[in-house]
Formats: C-alpha cells, structure tokens, sequence
C-alpha cells in the first residue's frame, strides 16, 4: 500500500496532517484502486493515539540495568549523563536505575575528571572466603571413593 497525499490548503504538498479543518489524504491499495478519505483533526489525533498504542505493545521491554551494568564494565566511573547519552536512555531513568540497584556503587573521579563529577561503577560481587581447612563436606566426599 502507498500513501498518496493530495495537497492541503496551505500549500505544502508532500504533508498529510491536518492543516485545516478537513484534508483528503488517497490511499493506493495493492490491487491498483484508489481510496480517498477526508482526515478531521479528531481523526487526525485518534490515528496518532491508534499508532502511539500499537508501539508501546510491540515495543520489547529494555532491561535497563543489565544494559548499564555492562556499560560500566567496559567504562567504570562514568557519570550518569554519560551512561544515558552512550545508551541512548533518559537521565533521570539512569539515575532511578542507579539508586535503587544494589550492584552500582558511587566512586570517586577518576584523575583528570572534576572533582564535581558524580561517577558510578559497577559493584564488585563479594567472593567468600575459601576455608583453608577441608570441611565437613568435602571431607566426607574424599572418604567415599
């Protein structure tokens, strides 16, 4: 299908919004006829709405966190206006994330940087200890073979 639009009132041919009250907007359907409707502004707002409702439905889900944890991994102590410029993610949705996610942790600026700068990292998993006696466990498995 393609969207033939015919020239609004004002002028400018290649638009197909309501510049007026009403404008006519064809449609060419695959099988060579032609469909000409008359778009109202209340039409005009009601297809925005029908579109804005199927992308937020298609839309997958982005996992915002494990998008930032992987960001710093590559980039520790970076501010939060540079994680959402480089992921393309508002700031104050990286600075949610930040907060409340446990594996993120303030640091200080890296040498160079303003003092000033609000730098972030990736928090270091804690690693238990190793016990340097066999436990009960092992032991019992080594007597068993």
């Amino acid at each position: 299908m393609s969207l033939l639009a015919t020239p609004p009132r004002s002028g400018r041919g290649d638009s197909i919004r309501a510049q007026s009250l009403t404008d006519t907007v064809a449609l060419r359907l695959s099988n060579g006829e032609t469909l000409t409707l008359e778009l109202t502004d209340d039409i005009v707002a009601q297809l925005k709405a029908a579109i804005r409702a199927w992308g937020r439905s298609t839309c997958v889900a982005r996992d915002l966190a494990n998008e930032i944890h992987a960001f710093l991994a590559d980039h520790p102590a970076s501010s939060a206006i540079e994680i959402a410029r480089e992921l393309h993610i508002r700031d104050r949705d990286v600075r949610r994330v930040l907060d409340a996610d446990p594996r993120f942790i303030r640091v200080s600026p890296p040498p160079g940087r303003s003092t000033k700068l609000r730098a972030w990292a990736a928090a270091q998993e804690e690693k238990r200890p190793v016990p340097a006696a066999r436990t009960r466990t092992s032991a019992a498995r080594s007597d068993h073979r």
